[in-house]
């Protein structure tokens, strides 16, 4: 059996080894930047390992007084421990920010993985950011999904 351990990460370099990961890249990189802005102090980046090893980047930036946005970044090679990862660190930020009410995502429709992904963890469709994300097929429709923390945390069992 894996052990699965979520924490908090200030390590630029090991954000940065998740984030410019070539398959992870080609998902989130707007007309192929690869211009990120690390900022551990104005968001908080919660990794998760399986036995030690970096296995899943989760990031939540603070958008309002108990809202935050959420990107999920979970590495190829730990993809089938997907739902635990994300159980892990889910847990660990509502241990972490009791008082965080609401969690929101913003996901390209072209990934409907994605999309199934943080609909297991209680998500719902709230709306349609039109025409708003650079892809090689063009300009692209986002999806804006969001779970209150109940939902969220009645999700991960």
């Amino acid at each position: 059996m894996a052990t699965i351990v979520a924490r908090r990460t200030y390590d630029v370099d090991e954000i940065l080894s998740v984030l410019k990961h070539p398959d992870i890249l080609k998902t989130i990189a707007e007309d192929n930047s690869q211009n990120f802005d690390i900022d551990v102090s104005a968001e908080c980046f919660i990794a998760a390992d399986i036995d030690g090893e970096l296995s899943a980047l989760f990031i939540f930036s603070k958008t309002g007084a108990v809202v935050f946005d959420i990107h999920a970044h979970v590495l190829p090679a730990k993809r089938p421990h997907s739902r635990d990862l994300g159980v892990a660190i889910l847990k660990y930020f509502f241990k972490c920010y009791p008082w965080a009410e609401k969690l929101n995502a913003l996901i390209p429709v072209c990934y409907p993985n994605v999309v199934r992904y943080a609909e297991s963890f209680g998500f719902k469709l709230e709306g349609v950011n039109r025409k708003s994300y650079v892809h090689p097929d063009g300009i692209i429709d986002q999806l804006y999904l969001g779970a209150t923390q109940d939902e969220v945390l009645n999700g991960l069992y």
